[in-house]
């Protein structure tokens, strides 16, 4: 148990150095953009993106002292990882469910489309011509695999690694710059591209070249990629947060109480302490509860709806995306792995509660100039057609 109690203080000082460098990042460029209809979901991104950060750390540490990439052993990071991830599905999943629940008019698919693509596509493009940048540097920008098989590798990637993760250039281990995050975005592209399907299956009427489409496009897709079905489920318990939500006017008065956020509280510390792995059955169901209980309105004592924290999830994507890429550039560029075998856990873990700040800055700019420039550019192309 006291480790535990170590790992979490140690999280916990990783969190409040991201949440202390967002509120310096508030006061030199302003305030986030005003809450939306669901405002504890914001500042929950946030959290789900650093703890990820924190979870790729802890790997780090031990890639660095035995040379395996590895689910870290303390259930603490592990947990901040997996758990992470499946509250972010649930995310995705309540927020566009929502959507097709308040669609009184119907759905503009074409927009919605053109919207996902330039909200995702411009900051995932940019992180990967930098992992290519850092696979030439690392491989001496020297051709060791024909041009052609080069392309098609540059090609998977691009194309969200829906084909499968390959090495480029021979260089063992490429995922290994992204920290290997981006197995999730095929799944959010899969519900993206369910979404008329869903709407046909929920008594809407998407239109029949909308349904086509979302059906030819998601066989195109499993024909390549064979989902795990414990994700898909993820996606159905999100969903299913949102008809309660929208259909129960009680439960929004019942989560904003104090002993909701208690609740909360006791669950994730839960998950955290007592199980490996977030994708068994107890920790999914009990993230699934602490997560419906913040959709309906739970801001966790008032941190989920703190404007540094809402900050930190309007950077939340570009954190998830580019974490990896730093961590290797200081981990295995600027320090070497050599110097990090000197450390004790401890050491390591005061130099980490230095980059994180480093992170954080740097996010701020991708978000500020390469997510919101995408956001920009689809009003634009929707304005225009």
């Amino acid at each position: 148990m006291f480790g535990v109690v170590v790992d979490l203080t140690w999280a916990a000082a990783a969190i409040g150095m991201a949440w202390l460098t967002a509120g310096v990042l508030i006061r030199c460029f302003g305030a986030p953009a005003p809450m939306g209809r669901y405002h504890s979901l914001d500042g929950l991104r946030g959290m789900l993106a650093v703890s990820v950060m924190i979870h790729h750390s802890a790997i780090w540490y031990g890639y660095a002292t035995t040379g395996n990439w590895l689910l870290p052993g303390s259930s603490v990071y592990a947990e901040l990882g997996q758990g992470s991830v499946l509250m972010f599905f649930m995310i995705t999943s309540f927020l566009f469910v929502s959507k097709l629940i308040h669609a009184k008019d119907g759905v503009d698919w074409l927009h919605m489309l053109v919207s996902r693509i330039m909200r995702l596509t411009p900051l995932y493009w940019f992180a990967m011509l930098c992992m290519f940048c850092m696979v030439g540097m690392l491989t001496r920008w020297q051709l060791h695999e024909p041009a052609a098989l080069l392309f098609d590798q540059a090609e998977v990637w691009l194309g969200y690694t829906v084909s499968g993760f390959p090495d480029i250039n021979h260089l063992a281990n490429t995922g290994h710059l992204v920290a290997d995050v981006t197995w999730t975005l095929v799944y959010e592209w899969m519900f993206y591209l369910a979404l008329p399907l869903l709407a046909w299956l929920m008594g809407r009427k998407p239109g029949l070249l909308p349904l086509l489409f979302s059906i030819l496009v998601l066989w195109w897709m499993f024909d390549r990629w064979h989902p795990n079905l414990r994700m898909v489920v993820v996606f159905v318990m999100g969903g299913l947060t949102a008809v309660l939500v929208a259909r129960a006017e009680w439960f929004k008065s019942l989560t904003a109480s104090q002993a909701a956020s208690w609740l909360v509280l006791a669950g994730i510390l839960a998950v955290l302490a007592l199980f490996h792995s977030a994708y068994d059955t107890w920790p999914t169901l009990i993230l699934w509860t602490c997560f419906t209980l913040i959709a309906g309105g739970n801001s966790l004592f008032g941190w989920l709806v703190h404007p540094a924290t809402r900050q930190l999830g309007d950077q939340a994507y570009s954190i998830y995306l580019l974490h990896g890429m730093t961590l290797y550039a200081i981990f295995h560029g600027a320090l070497g792995e050599k110097l990090m075998q000197t450390w004790t856990f401890s050491t390591y873990w005061v130099v980490l509660l230095g980059i994180v700040p480093i992170v954080t800055m740097l996010c701020y700019v991708t978000w500020r100039w390469v997510e919101q420039g995408g956001m920009r550019l689809a009003k634009r192309v929707m304005a225009a057609g």
